[in-house]
């Protein structure tokens, strides 16, 4: 291999010790995350602590020579571990963006800004008092007195949002309000702490600073942050749009979710900002996407709390040198730069968050949610030393106040926000929250209709169409036919009626192949669809097609079959009255949910239906009957209350029968429009089997049928 004049490549001792290093980081911070977990305290602790047993302060002491061996006095080695260091942390940005509630922190800005002012103001005011009263051997000359000040006010005053944001996650607490209010009050912080620290560092390098200068960097920063959550949201969304379209899949919305985040670090840090800040903006204008897959966040989530999460930490806790701080005046200096950037930040955000009304506690959490510095002080500190406005001595003084803080953060989380009281409108969101998190509907965003036009496939398009009614929802329509193209005519009846009850255009294909269960299929796996909709027929056995595709279907399917049986004749579509066949399980609440936005966008009335068997029966006594009827009163209030909450009106009936699917056909004589029904597929005999009540409604259903299989 040939490399450029003046490029050296990395050598194999080198290449080496980097991967051995992560591995180390990796093992023994994963290590303590999960000890900390198995007694219930965050992850992060162990994390924190595996850095410092991993550095001079244990592993450094104990056995020297191994510790240089693994950690060696390298430049290069040194850097690379840092620019991964920073990519683990943009990544834990991204996902902590994913979390961010705009629209709450939208309606509580100003609070957020209260506790941001309160928790910058009253620290760094601290840190220019504790400054101007440092003795001079923690200075490199008492000349620098005034830009030394500047660095430790600025180091007071900033807080760590990666340590706030694992913590607030370790404890379950980033959902709740006051979670979602300290994350924006950090935000807010840090944005104006990087401005200031610009500011102090432009004094060390140049001697002076213009208010060209901070104008500037303040422009930047509001620039920055305005445009972003503005049309910020709407481009990323038009382009997690157009991706979905040229290129479906997880894969593909995971890249761009990362090409995201590491475009926006780069826009931030060449207008001088933080990279970080960047990458948090990313991840809030990503998550507000309704495009974003869950699938994707999850994994997401899963690598960067699993693998960057971990060495991150571990790598800010290396830093330091605890035994390097064991003298008097060292210790000292270390307990009074701890109790004045603590006091200083719970002062500032008690004052911010008083000004607005929150309660003692309320302002007691946040104060001890923006009290880590983590790396973020480490950082600062860094700074300063490679300026030389920091000796060694007050380098290592910060550098332990950030961690010793960071560590102090979970217990003081734990402790203060278990005196905050979840408020019942809070208990709803979170709740609501909870709901979405684990709802098919909220994942359906790409559905496939094959067609060979028909009855079948008219009210199949007409159904679907009105899904993206409640969020947009891609449809494509392939059409297929074994031997020849659809006639022109019904491939334009099924597109003209997406169009009328979706409201815009859907995707078209043609599949050229004879094998068109295969061909279905393919594009099934290949475009990462959600549901397949498909027509059924009378007699099954007659159509290996819907066989084929059933069985090897890679989503849920939906199986419509209209009214009418000529393919002459349209089918009618004006459905009012939707009759929804519920057992309680998992399959029945998909059905329920995606019923109930067709029935809100149709104006229908959803009947939600349970069947028991009736006492005369023989086999079961009148308590087990008793039993059985509260059991389906309960099922049908469960889905009904589903239904209403999506929008739609709902009724219900508990029904006494020896065949369930006898008295689903004798109810929906009843001047029934649609039978909505779930069943799982089985496999019998090489035919794939929807269960015999399922098989039975399709084969006689006095009105159109839908069967949701999963």
């Amino acid at each position: 291999m040939t490399f450029a004049a003046g490029l050296i490549p990395l050598g194999h001792e080198a290449t080496l010790l980097f991967l051995s290093q992560l591995a180390l980081l990796l093992g023994v911070a994963r290590l303590f995350g999960e000890g900390m977990r198995r007694l219930d305290q965050p992850a992060v602790i162990g994390e924190l602590l595996a850095g410092l047993l991993l550095g001079p302060s244990l592993f450094g002491l104990v056995a020297p020579q191994a510790y240089t061996a693994v950690f060696p006095a390298d430049q290069t080695l040194s850097d690379l571990l840092s620019a991964f260091s920073l990519f683990c942390v943009l990544l834990l940005l991204v996902v902590t963006g994913l979390e961010i509630d705009l629209a709450l922190i939208t309606r509580r800005i100003r609070t957020a800004a209260w506790v941001s002012a309160g928790g910058l103001v009253v620290p760094f005011a601290f840190g220019l008092a504790l400054g101007a009263f440092c003795p001079d051997e923690f200075m490199n000359g008492p000349d620098k007195r005034l830009v030394f000040s500047l660095f430790l006010a600025v180091n007071l005053s900033i807080s760590a949002i990666p340590v706030i944001a694992k913590t607030l996650k370790d404890l379950k607490f980033i959902r709740r309000d006051l979670g979602q209010l300290n994350l924006a009050a950090a935000m807010l912080d840090d944005a104006v702490g990087w401005i200031l620290l610009a500011v102090a560092a432009g004094l060390a390098t140049k001697g002076h600073v213009t208010a060209q200068d901070v104008g500037l960097k303040l422009a930047a920063s509001l620039g920055v942050m305005g445009l972003a959550l503005t049309l910020g949201r709407t481009g990323i969304n038009r382009f997690l749009g157009w991706l979905a379209r040229m290129a479906p899949g997880e894969s593909s919305q995971l890249g761009a979710v990362l090409f995201l985040a590491l475009a926006f670090s780069v826009v931030t840090h060449g207008l001088g900002l933080e990279s970080m800040l960047g990458a948090f903006l990313a991840g809030i204008l990503i998550g507000q996407s309704p495009r974003l897959k869950s699938q994707v966040a999850h994994a997401l989530e899963l690598f960067t709390f699993s693998f960057c999460a971990p060495i991150y930490f571990a790598t800010a806790g290396i830093k330091v040198n605890l035994p390097a701080l064991l003298t008097p005046r060292l210790l000292a200096m270390t307990g009074v730069v701890l109790l004045v950037a603590t006091l200083g930040k719970y002062l500032g955000c008690y004052l911010g968050g008083r000004a607005v009304r929150l309660s003692h506690w309320q302002c007691m959490a946040l104060g001890s949610g923006m009290n880590p510095r983590g790396a973020m002080g480490v950082i600062v500190a860094r700074i300063g030393l490679s300026l030389g406005i920091l000796n060694q001595d007050m380098y290592s003084v910060l550098i332990a106040m950030a961690i010793i803080t960071s560590l102090a953060a979970p217990p003081l989380l734990r402790w203060s926000f278990g005196h905050v009281e979840v408020t019942p409108e809070e208990r709803a969101r979170l709740e609501s929250e909870s709901r979405r998190a684990g709802s098919f509907l909220n994942s359906l965003q790409r559905v496939l209709l094959p067609s060979r036009g028909g009855s079948n496939a008219e009210v199949a398009a007409h159904l679907v169409g009105h899904l993206s009614h409640h969020h947009p929802v891609a449809i494509t329509a392939l059409f297929a036919s074994p031997g020849n193209q659809p006639p022109v005519q019904a491939a334009e009846r099924v597109a003209a009626q997406l169009r009328r009850s979706q409201g815009s255009a859907p995707r078209i294909m043609h599949c050229d192949s004879d094998q068109v269960a295969a061909c279905i299929l393919k594009e099934a796996e290949k475009g990462n669809y959600d549901l397949l909709v498909l027509g059924a027929t009378r007699e099954r056995a007659l159509s290996p097609i819907l066989n084929e595709v059933l069985r090897g279907s890679p989503c849920p399917t939906l199986v419509v079959q209209a009214q009418s049986l000529s393919d002459e004749d349209p089918p009618e579509v004006q459905f009012q009255r939707m009759l929804l066949p519920v057992v309680g399980n998992d399959y029945s609440l998909r059905a329920t949910e995606v019923a109930a936005v067709m029935a809100r966008s149709l104006q229908a009335t959803i009947t939600v239906l349970h069947i028991i068997p009736p006492l005369e029966d023989g086999s079961r006594g009148p308590q087990t009957h008793r039993l059985s009827l509260d059991y389906a009163q309960q099922t049908v209030e469960h889905h009904a209350e589903l239904a209403r909450r999506l929008g739609a009106q709902v009724e219900t009936r508990v029904l006494e029968n020896h065949s369930p699917s006898t008295a689903i056909l004798e109810m929906a004589a009843e001047g029934f429009d649609l039978i909505f029904m779930a069943t799982g597929i089985r496999s019998v005999g090489g035919q794939e089997f929807l269960g015999h009540r399922a098989e039975r409604v399709l084969s006689g259903a006095p009105c159109a049928a839908v069967v949701m299989s999963s």
